[in-house]
């Protein structure tokens, strides 16, 4: 931990972070480890972090540089000072004097818990606490606090490495180009992530590794073919480092940008609850921060929440959370937490919507490329359609676990490239594998086996259990709501009676504001692809055109109804409490089918900024299914009896205009909501005592549990 003295943010509360050099006697350096941010942590952060283990020379040859730097989302980091220990005072006395060259030590020896000052030019702006310990190791006796470690041959890939610039997270990685990719490998496979900033992840990895190696997996192998590939630690020269700086460990995962021109993905953290105090380096300070978030954001509510998201298509980048302060985000820091903390409150539905929304990205190809070319709501139907399939499966997978896990924290990727649409030509099974979804982030995972669950005391297996719940409450929620977005937007082969355009002033912070809409029956004389205006109740005008479009024979989707948002005038001043005669508005564009019960289609176009007078020329697709049964297919394939009739008691519709149809009958859809959900955990639990897991390694395993 640190107490600073001084501040070094111009606005908020600081984030401090610690940077540890390893100095030799002469003056050679190199970063032996670094804490994670502590967000908030002001002038008293804590990280109650252990650095790898390095071997002890002997007395007076090692310095060690402990630096605090503030965190910057943007603009280089503010050094607030830094402290020069030696090593031997660090440990004290009574290590170095158990320390013999050549003789094995038999015990760890703990230096005293020391406070060391911070000096920034000249001046003290704090103190640095840190305790050394000296640890005999397996083999030489000399220290060393290191798991184990897979070797990967730095020599398979190019060198040096060259660092990647990824949004999110703290971690650096690492450009790895294999020099001779194996079958089905392309060049950039393997990304590598530095080891120093995520030696909390090491072991869960590790013991990943060794569970592939037995038939079945310890029973997890369901769970196991959803994480990252890892290869091992390989040992590589950076680009742009010193002469003599040495290779940097990096961890060698498969990288889920490989193949991408532009990856649109969601990093969704699962679990209502993402902390505990004392667990894994969890101070209790920080437990209750993290709980208050927790409080505040989607996990109380569903059990998981938004954390980043790549690749954001244009609707949702216009969305600046700044708006609803008169402010605009720049990319700086305020900026930064306050998109942060919007997605953080982000509804699973809109979520998906915004994960669905093609309308802009990719391009359209036209009408003559679509004999050739997928056109985007058929791309996007295979993905989502691949999506629930998978998530299902995890679902499933999470309750065929033989023994609870705690994973806190942990996240889930839902990804895919947005940059091409696939040609017609394509088989459809190599445009499902272009999906990306796995479980990732293990810095405060423990990976529990049948046998260490069997040495915990009655009071950790309950401790297990409840975190269990959690995480599968997320998971099963997060595969539900998924299955529904399906149903309602690709579901619908019997077509759409009327579209709905629904003019709203964008706030982040509360629900947005409704400006007027207008209701546009799709079968009368306006869908001819000219344009109308049409006047709502509170004197805006919309104008837009609709017309059909059919997409070509063997399409999953007969085709889509075109929607295309051209201008709004005369729209109301919503945003005179920040003291301007100006809206911030969107439409919102919702398709009502003919069946019944009813489904619902739902996208936003961007928001146009502090203008009363907004143009759009946005076409949005409201696609037609060919056949219908599609969601029960999906479902079916990961647990019998899933997708069974009636499927509408478990995928309700999410809309339901109320009789003044300005508003939603919001109290309606979350009792169908949980109705809904409850009768789909039903349908898993009746379901997995059939189901038989075989993964790519022929890991088996029939043991099952109900969390």
């Amino acid at each position: 931990k640190a107490e600073l003295l001084k501040d070094f943010d111009g606005f908020g509360k600081m984030d401090p972070y610690a940077v540890i050099k390893w100095i030799e006697k002469g003056g050679k350096d190199w970063e032996l480890s670094r804490t994670r941010v502590d967000w908030n942590g002001h002038f008293a952060p804590t990280w109650d972090h252990t650095c790898p283990g390095h071997p002890y020379p002997g007395h007076g040859k090692i310095e060690l540089e402990v630096a605090v730097w503030e965190s910057n989302f943007v603009g280089s980091h503010t050094f607030c000072g830094a402290a020069t220990i030696p090593v031997d005072d660090l440990l004290g006395e009574k290590a170095r004097k158990a320390f013999h060259p050549g003789k094995k030590m038999t015990r760890v020896e703990m230096g005293q818990l020391q406070a060391f000052a911070l000096l920034l030019e000249g001046e003290t702006t704090g103190h640095i606490h840190v305790q050394g310990m000296l640890v005999p190791s397996q083999g030489s006796g000399v220290a060393s606090t290191e798991s184990k470690r897979t070797p990967v041959d730095a020599a398979k890939f190019e060198a040096p490495v060259s660092r990647v610039e990824v949004s999110g997270g703290t971690a650096p990685f690492f450009r790895l180009k294999l020099l001779q990719p194996g079958p089905g490998q392309s060049p950039s496979h393997y990304i590598g992530k530095d080891l120093s900033r995520a030696l909390d992840e090491l072991d869960f990895y590790e013991g990943v590794l060794q569970l592939k190696a037995h038939a079945g997996g310890g029973g997890l192998g369901p769970l196991i073919k959803f994480m990252f590939d890892y290869a091992g630690i390989a040992s590589c020269k950076v680009e742009d480092a010193k002469e003599d700086d040495p290779p940097k460990d990096l961890l060698v995962l498969r990288n889920l940008f490989d193949g991408c021109e532009k990856l649109r993905l969601m990093d969704i953290k699962i679990g209502q609850k993402t902390s505990q105090a004392g667990w894994q380096g969890k101070s209790r300070i920080a437990s209750l921060r993290q709980n208050v978030i927790d409080g505040l954001t989607n996990s109380a509510a569903e059990g998981f929440r938004l954390e980043g998201f790549d690749g954001r298509p244009p609707a949702l980048k216009s969305m600046d959370p700044l708006l609803d302060f008169g402010m605009d985000s720049t990319g700086g820091k305020i900026g930064k937490k306050a998109l942060r903390f919007m997605f953080q409150q982000m509804k699973g539905a809109d979520m998906f919507t915004h994960l669905l929304d093609v309308h802009q990205e990719p391009a359209d190809p036209g009408q003559e490329a679509l004999a050739t070319v997928l056109a985007p709501p058929e791309y996007i139907e295979i993905m989502l359609h691949e999506s629930v399939v998978r998530l299902a499966s995890l679902c499933v997978a999470c309750y065929h676990s033989p023994v609870p896990q705690k994973w806190i924290g942990s996240s889930v990727a839902i990804g895919f490239d947005c940059g091409n649409l696939p040609s017609r030509s394509t088989p459809e099974a190599d445009i499902r594998n272009t999906l990306r979804l796995n479980i990732f982030d293990w810095g405060r995972s423990e990976l529990n086996t049948i046998e260490k669950h069997g040495k915990l005391s009655e009071k950790d297996m309950e401790d297990r259990q409840e975190f269990w719940r959690f995480y599968v409450g997320g998971i099963r929620r997060l595969a539900w709501r998924a299955s529904t977005m399906y149903h309602n937007h690709f579901g619908n082969c019997v077509g759409w009676s009327e579209v709905i355009l629904k003019i709203v002033d964008f706030d982040s912070a509360s629900e947005n504001d409704f400006v007027g809409m207008v209701l546009v029956p799709l079968t009368g004389p306006e869908v001819n692809g000219k344009e109308v205006t049409k006047t709502t109740k509170g004197g805006a005008t919309i104008t837009y055109s609709i017309q059909w479009r059919p997409l070509p024979e063997g399409s999953r989707l007969t085709g889509s109804w075109r929607v295309r948002i051209v201008r709004a005038r005369s729209l109301g001043r919503m945003d005179l409490n920040q003291l301007r005669t100006t809206s911030d508005p969107m439409i919102e564009v919702i398709a009502v089918s003919k069946s019944d019960p009813p489904r619902a289609f739902r996208q936003f176009t961007t928001v146009k900024a502090r203008n009363n007078e907004p143009d759009w020329d946005e076409t949005f697709d409201i696609p037609v299914a060919a056949r219908t049964g599609e969601v029960q297919v999906a479902l079916n394939q990961a647990c019998p009896k899933l997708g069974a009739d009636p499927l509408s008691e478990v995928l309700p519709c999410d809309y339901f205009p109320q009789t003044d149809a300005d508003k939603l009958d919001s109290f309606r859809i979350a009792n169908e909501e949980e109705k809904g959900l409850a009768a789909f955990g039903k349908r898993v639990e009746e379901g997995i005592h059939t189901v038989s897991f075989k993964s790519s390694n022929s890991m088996t395993s029939n043991t099952s549990q109900t969390p």
